[in-house]
C-alpha cells in the first residue's frame, strides 16, 4: 500500500489458510511420489526389461510430456470452470493416478 497503512485480512481468509496449506501439502507430496515412482524401480526395469540407462532416462522424461500438452487447455478449463474447481479436480486426478501407479 502506498500510504503505509497496515494490511488487514478478512477473518474468513485467515481461517482458510490451513485448508490451503493442507491442499498444497497433499499436492506436493503426491507429485513427489509420482515423479519418483519410475526412478525408484529404475534398476529393476533395467535388469528385468533389458533397458539401457539412456532408455530409462527417456522413460522418465516421457512421464513429463503430457504436462506440455495439457498446460494450455487446462488454463482454458480453469477460466471456464473456476480455479478452485479445476485445482480440486486436478488434485483428485493426481491422487488417483498415484494410487493406481
Amino acid at each position: 500500500m502506498a500510504d503505509g497503512a497496515p494490511v488487514r485480512y478478512h477473518s474468513r481468509h485467515m481461517a482458510n489458510r490451513w485448508v490451503a496449506l493442507a491442499i498444497v501439502f497433499v499436492t506436493r507430496t503426491s507429485m513427489g511420489y509420482q515423479f519418483q515412482s519410475v526412478a525408484s524401480v529404475g534398476p529393476l526395469l533395467v535388469s528385468e526389461l533389458g533397458l539401457t540407462w539412456a532408455q530409462l532416462g527417456l522413460l522418465i522424461g516421457l512421464y513429463m510430456l503430457p504436462g506440455a500438452f495439457f498446460a494450455l487447455p487446462s488454463g482454458v478449463v480453469g477460466q471456464r470452470l473456476g480455479e478452485r474447481r479445476t485445482v480440486m479436480g486436478s488434485l483428485a486426478l493426481m491422487v488417483v493416478g498415484g494410487l493406481v501407479s
